[in-house]
């Protein structure tokens, strides 16, 4: 029962304020309709309250990021900025929009997270093939971005032996 498997391709597609909109639309919708309940309600709020939550701490750490002038400030205060205001669109971001979406489940809500992905190379490969075909990134700091997210991941603990796999692309 404390286990979720997030959509994660919504969350690369939508972002989180994408998922936040899709929620305020089918509570609203249920609302106009007659067949919101006062459990559809709560169920709704609540989801809306959580989405809204995530997104005043993206912009808290965002305005933290601005203040910052190290090596890698421009590009975390870019990928903060846009996981605040969309969808990522970069493996960078896709990265960073999976690792905040899973400390956040796990240590704020207490739910284990239970996948990474529908294989996580699946689910970055789209952000890949732009960032290297864009020359946005080289496949050389892509994997560098794996590599350490990987290890971020690794040094959690993950005490459940939370899955995470690869397979399925080149």
């Amino acid at each position: 029962f404390d286990h979720v498997i997030p959509n994660w391709d919504d969350l690369m597609h939508l972002g989180f304020g994408g998922l936040l909109e899709r929620v305020k639309k089918y509570h609203e919708l249920h609302r106009e309709d007659g067949s919101l309940t006062e459990e559809m309600d709560a169920f709704f709020t609540g989801i809306e309250i959580s989405y809204e939550a995530i997104l005043r701490l993206l912009d808290r750490l965002y305005r933290y990021a601005l203040t910052k002038t190290h090596e890698k400030a421009a590009l975390q205060t870019k990928c903060l900025k846009q996981l605040r205001d969309g969808a990522p669109e970069t493996t960078y971001e896709a990265l960073q929009a999976i690792y905040i979406f899973f400390v956040l489940c796990e240590c704020v809500d207490h739910y284990q997270t239970r996948s990474l992905g529908n294989g996580i190379d699946y689910t970055l490969y789209p952000f890949f093939r732009r960032d290297v075909d864009s020359g946005r990134f080289t496949k050389e700091e892509v994997l560098e971005f794996i590599g350490y997210f990987l290890m971020q991941y690794s040094a959690i603990g993950n005490y459940w032996g939370h899955p995470m796999y690869l397979g399925g692309t080149n």
